[in-house]
């Protein structure tokens, strides 16, 4: 699935229309999906969602670093609104998409916010969120996104 956000990157707009697509997403059973971005030189970003009953883990994967900061500020928007809509942010992956460069994976539930692993390019939250620097945590999971673009 496409979809786009129409607010810069950057600027206060984008976490609002980026969670707000996110949620969107969660809610209509989509697992894929890529996000064309304004200005088209900061995207695209792929999201990957895996939903276990009402709560949500996502991977989200840009190449630009100025696109994962800006989603890595919206986590908490993010995960706010989706508790406003009745789902859990169970946990959120930020990496650089690289197929050769596996987004950073942390076990659930684990309580951290930060920068994970990968050479800074990968973040995380995980509900209920304690907002704290991580150095990341490697765990097996099956969740990998493939970048078609490079």
């Amino acid at each position: 699935m496409a979809a786009h956000i129409a607010s810069p990157v950057g600027t206060p707009g984008f976490t609002q229309d980026f969670a707000s697509r996110i949620v969107l997403l969660a809610q209509n059973g989509t697992h894929s999906a890529q996000l064309s971005l304004h200005p088209v030189e900061l995207g695209p970003v792929s999201v990957s969602i895996q939903m276990n009953g009402q709560a949500a883990t996502l991977a989200l994967a840009a190449h630009h670093e100025a696109t994962r900061d800006a989603m890595q500020q919206a986590l908490p928007r993010l995960q706010e609104m989706f508790q406003q809509n009745g789902l859990q942010l169970a946990d959120a992956q930020i990496g650089n998409g690289s197929p050769h460069t596996p987004l950073p994976q942390q076990r659930p539930g684990s309580g951290s916010r930060g920068r994970g692993g990968n050479s800074g390019t990968g973040g995380s939250i995980a509900a209920p969120a304690v907002l704290t620097a991580t150095g990341g945590r490697a765990s097996t999971s099956s969740l990998r996104l493939v970048d078609t673009f490079a």
